[in-house]
């Protein structure tokens, strides 16, 4: 049987959700950035911070443009923000699955 503490996958990448976490109550809300532009159907997924080489996705995406909004941290144990993650919303499907990124080239 699921837990019924944690979110659904479908709240989790579209809407508000709060977790109870040991010490401190975390508030995840989407904030709307507008649309991502894709003009060739390629993209690269980096992390800023990291000195790793970036990973390319291994598929690539129709051109378009593509509704993008980020999950922002909330802590009640903490006065900062922290971005959680980047949703980019390729169709209006259901997501079956998560899926890891996976590079290309060698």
């Amino acid at each position: 049987m699921p837990d019924e503490t944690l979110p659904t996958l479908d709240t989790i990448l579209t809407g508000d959700f709060e977790l109870a976490l040991p010490g401190a109550r975390v508030r995840f809300t989407n904030e709307p950035l507008g649309d991502l532009v894709v003009p060739t159907g390629k993209l690269l997924v980096r992390d800023p911070l990291s000195e790793a080489r970036p990973a390319g996705l291994a598929r690539g995406v129709p051109k378009g443009r593509y509704a993008a909004s980020l999950r922002v941290r909330r802590s009640s144990s903490s006065p900062l923000d922290n971005v959680a993650f980047l949703v980019v919303r390729f169709s209006e499907r259901f997501l079956g699955r998560l899926e890891g990124v996976a590079r290309s080239g060698p």
